[in-house]
């Protein structure tokens, strides 16, 4: 039996969704204390979500620092 009320909200995704979200609301790739700005989120937080996008294919980063979407 599957109960729809309940939430399975798991921080750490929630975190990278909107990681996600901010870059993909922006037309340019975005430095990491921008990403940090927008999403709320501290630097260390926000790189460590970086990271393990970038390792998944979700998101490159490019010369300059600057991050952007990946093809995933």
């Amino acid at each position: 039996m599957r109960e729809t009320d309940i939430s399975y909200n798991i921080r750490a995704i929630g975190r990278a969704i909107d990681v996600i979200n901010v870059i993909a609301q922006s037309s340019e790739p975005l430095k990491l204390i921008e990403i940090s700005a927008r999403s709320n989120l501290n630097k260390t937080t926000t790189l460590r979500i970086l990271a393990n996008l970038q390792q998944a294919g979700w998101v490159y980063r490019l010369e300059g620092d600057v991050y952007s979407l990946g093809f995933k």
